[in-house]
């Protein structure tokens, strides 16, 4: 077998990289806005319904684990709402996500586009008010995440 000096080309990382902060946004989303990450699995899953009902739910549930009480347990935690409902022997009960759903999936695209990771003082990841360890180990790798975008950007020559 003959010794090939084998360079791979040169690739220029991907301006959408959504693979690359996909663990550590629905980390942030679950831990900043208390929600498991299979309730917020659920939520991505149904933001592009506008209205959806138990069959849609029941559809994610062939797709992935789900227990049926949690359409419950999301409607009481205030993630969905109830847009109409049920009336026997007429229509189902029809839901849509709720403003507070929408911002939690919102803020999981936001950061899966751009790689920055809010990071205030009312954050919960804020290392100044991290309290578990758990926490100041996330802070300090969304801290090094957004030094590294900023400086991402002083090269590109972007301010």
């Amino acid at each position: 077998m003959e010794s090939t000096n084998f360079t791979p080309p040169e690739t220029k990382p991907s301006e959408k990289d959504y693979l690359r902060y996909s663990r550590p946004a629905r980390r942030y989303c679950s831990s900043e806005y208390d929600i498991s990450e299979s309730k917020l699995d659920m939520l991505v899953y149904l933001r592009p319904y506008r209205y959806f009902d138990a069959a849609d739910v029941a559809r994610f549930g062939q797709l992935l684990s789900w227990n049926d009480r949690n359409v419950g347990q999301l409607l009481r935690a205030g993630f969905i709402q109830e847009f109409r409902k049920a009336v026997r022997n007429r229509h189902r009960a029809v839901y849509e996500l709720s403003h507070r759903g929408k911002t939690i999936v919102n803020t999981l695209y936001r950061i899966m586009e751009t790689g920055v990771f809010p990071n205030n003082e009312k954050c919960q990841h804020n290392l100044k008010t991290a309290q578990k360890g758990s926490d100041k180990r996330a802070s300090r790798f969304y801290d090094k995440e957004n030094q590294f975008r900023k400086d991402e950007a002083i090269k590109k020559g972007k301010r």
